[in-house]
């Protein structure tokens, strides 16, 4: 759809769940990096046993990059493995230990949610043992499927510059997913021309402002129909024809925007000055 291919592509897996070989395997033929959302029901179930060694071995067999989400948007009260942010934390620092052990392919992703950022530190494991920080970000119409509550106004850009202060000097920044509502439950009529129109800040953005943000992965789901009951608030779909679709595969014809993992951006970024000269 975008006329162009995909350098890296990702899916969500429970803990407990096998490392899914085949579908790796799939995307490492077709020359593409691997995003995965690694999500455990309950934080205390992670322990260095044979079921996270073996998970470890199989990813450094997966002939491919991958970028591992260890119980992502941790900072949010609608994950259950954020409740307790001490036992986040030594779990998160367990995995990377036995991920460190077994598979030097594998990059650990720490990456809460776009909001809230009161609470980021209590989560935070430690710079020795996360490679990339991420963001979940959704840009939607209204929050909370409120119409009193009005989002429309509010750039992409003020959502990613908090991260970006606090930790692109320390760590590459990537989106490890985000996307743009076309159709809202509450207000249920087309909003397809601001998602095009966000689709080209949020996209514009990344490219100028945040030169350390060096990875994004699109949700393109209709959560109208597919997500579970009580998530059924937005459609993020960029479907054939919209005027999403098209602000997207414009703003990714740029070449700053790769196509395969490795590959070199024909941009390079120069420090200047930090005012104006006086002539």
């Amino acid at each position: 759809r975008i006329r162009r291919p995909l350098a890296v592509c990702y899916d969500y897996s429970p803990y407990g769940a096998s490392f899914p070989r085949e579908w790796a395997r799939r995307q490492a033929r077709a020359g593409r990096a691997i995003q995965i959302a690694w999500e455990p029901r309950s934080i205390r179930a992670v322990r260095d046993d044979a079921y996270l060694n073996r998970w470890a071995q199989d990813a450094a067999d997966c002939q491919t990059p991958v970028f591992l989400r260890f119980g992502g948007e941790m900072n949010g009260n609608w994950t259950p493995w954020g409740r307790d942010p001490a036992a986040y934390r030594r779990a998160f620092r367990l995995v990377h230990a036995v991920i460190n052990r077994h598979a030097s392919n594998v990059a650990l992703v720490w990456a809460p949610g776009a909001v809230p950022t009161y609470n980021l530190d209590l989560y935070y494991p430690g710079d020795d043992v996360v490679d990339w920080v991420g963001i979940s970000l959704y840009l939607v119409r209204y929050y909370d499927d409120t119409l009193s509550r009005p989002a429309w106004q509010d750039g992409p850009a003020s959502f990613i510059a908090p991260f970006y202060a606090k930790y692109a000097a320390r760590k590459p920044l990537c989106l490890t997913e985000c996307g743009v509502s076309r159709r809202s439950r509450v207000e249920g009529r087309s909003a397809d021309d601001y998602a095009a129109a966000r689709i080209f800040d949020l996209l514009g953005a990344i490219k100028i402002r945040y030169p350390r943000l060096k990875m994004f992965c699109w949700f393109t789901r209709n959560n109208l129909e597919l997500a579970q009951e009580g998530r059924r608030l937005n459609d993020y779909s960029l479907p054939p024809g919209s005027g999403a679709l098209a602000a997207f595969r414009s703003a990714v014809a740029d070449p700053y925007f790769l196509s395969r993992f490795g590959d070199v951006p024909p941009y390079r970024y120069q420090v200047v000055a930090s005012k104006m000269p006086s002539r």
